[in-house]
């Protein structure tokens, strides 16, 4: 079993992503910054997402159970980042 294991970068990136969409998605509760909530989602959607493509890229097990734990986990962040999204879409619609 060869392991490829993510790099500090992408791991720096995705989390950075994470944050600031944890940010953006905190903020909407938050008047202080009701204006900036929607951009500050979409970048951090934007960065987590580059970083979480970037590491599921590098890791690859074949037939593996941690790659399909891996598999899992990345689509499951993505089903729910479109949630996410169209959630703020029918919000302003």
């Amino acid at each position: 079993m060869k392991i490829i294991k993510a790099d500090t970068a992408e791991i720096g990136t995705c989390t950075i992503g994470g944050i600031i969409l944890g940010i953006g998605i905190g903020a909407q509760f938050f008047n202080y910054f009701e204006g900036y909530y929607f951009l500050l989602i979409l970048i951090g959607i934007i960065i987590h997402g580059v970083g979480m493509y970037q590491i599921h890229k590098r890791i690859k097990f074949s037939d593996d159970k941690q790659y399909l734990f891996n598999n899992i986990l990345y689509w499951t962040c993505w089903i729910i980042i479109i949630g996410l999204v169209a959630y703020i879409i029918f919000k302003f619609l």
